[in-house]
Parts: C-alpha cells; structure tokens; sequence
C-alpha cells in the first residue's frame, strides 16, 4: 500500500471512531503529543478528545468530507479538505462547515494524528 493510502486509511479510521465515540480506538490512533488548533481558537490535546468522546459526551450524526488531497512528505502525511459536522453536546445542537488540515507523523511504522486546524467556511 502507498503511504498516501495509509495516511488516509488513518483518516478514515479516526473519522469513524470519532462518529462511534470509540475513545479505545481514537486512543491508539491520535499520537501523545497531539495538538488540535479548535474553530475557537483553542488548543486542544489528546487527553481533552478523549474525554470529549466518551460515550454519552459528544455525538456526531454527520461527519462528511469532500475535496480530499493527501500527500506524504517523508515521515510526515497532510491531509486537506472541507469537511460538514453536525453533532450535539451537552444538549446543544451544532454544525459547522469547515476547511481542515491534518498532519499525521509515521512513527513505528504506524500513522498517527499529531496536528488539526480547522477554520469555519463562512456562509454566503
């Protein structure tokens, strides 16, 4: 398999645990040392998407992405695209369509997510 097939394959796992609130699966996925630049503005970290996504936390009805490149740069895969989310957390309700990339680093012959940032595409 391509590199750029594994980087994916990693996306499409950490999309799927995300939407199934599997923090058993996002644990062995997300690297140690992640860090996620949120629509906020804050910084998020391994830890914090952990307990978000603990079952009964965070729900994901939509995850759907569009625009997807993927290229590998040595140890290191990007991941760009737009992405819908529509979701619910302590009982608000929520979308956003947004602009993300994701930097994924291959260490022990795995790919893990190590860096997010997304920013709101704005309506109009």
């Amino acid at each position: 398999m391509k590199p750029e097939d594994e980087v994916l394959r990693s996306f499409d796992m950490i999309r799927k645990a995300l939407m199934s609130n599997d923090v058993s699966s996002l644990g062995m996925l997300f690297a140690h040392d992640y860090r996620g630049f949120n629509l906020r503005g804050g910084v998020d970290s391994r830890d914090l998407i952990l307990q978000v996504y603990q079952p009964g936390n965070v729900t994901l009805d939509t995850f759907d992405v569009e625009d997807i490149r993927v290229e590998v740069v040595g140890d290191v895969g990007m991941v760009t695209g737009c992405g819908y989310l529509h979701g619910s957390y302590d009982g608000e309700t929520w979308e956003h369509h947004l602009r993300f990339l994701d930097i994924f680093v291959n260490r022990e012959g795995r790919w893990l997510y190590f860096l997010s940032q997304a920013t709101e595409i704005a309506e109009g």
